[in-house]
């Protein structure tokens, strides 16, 4: 169909595609990966929700001070934590 294809190829059209970085058990991802080396990540479609106060989490423990999560939930960011997801 090369007469649609010229037609298609002649409209303007925009489009937007986006992708968000997230993780298996659509948990956020918060904490020491190594020695030095610390992440952020996996926000998903919450980032703007969830990246000020794991922003903070995070220079807390850089620092060693206390952290603005309960401990239960802290352990739930942790970059290294078990899977849940099952799979």
């Amino acid at each position: 169909m090369p007469a649609l294809a010229r037609e298609l190829t002649e409209l303007q059209t925009t489009a937007r595609a986006a992708v968000r970085a997230t993780t298996s058990d659509h948990l956020p991802l918060c904490g020491a990966l190594g020695e030095g080396v610390w992440t952020l990540g996996g926000l998903g479609g919450r980032g703007f929700a969830w990246a000020p106060l794991l922003a903070e989490h995070l220079a807390a423990a850089v620092v060693g001070s206390p952290s603005p999560l309960p401990a239960q939930l802290a352990s739930l960011t942790e970059p290294m934590r078990p899977s849940t997801s099952g799979g």
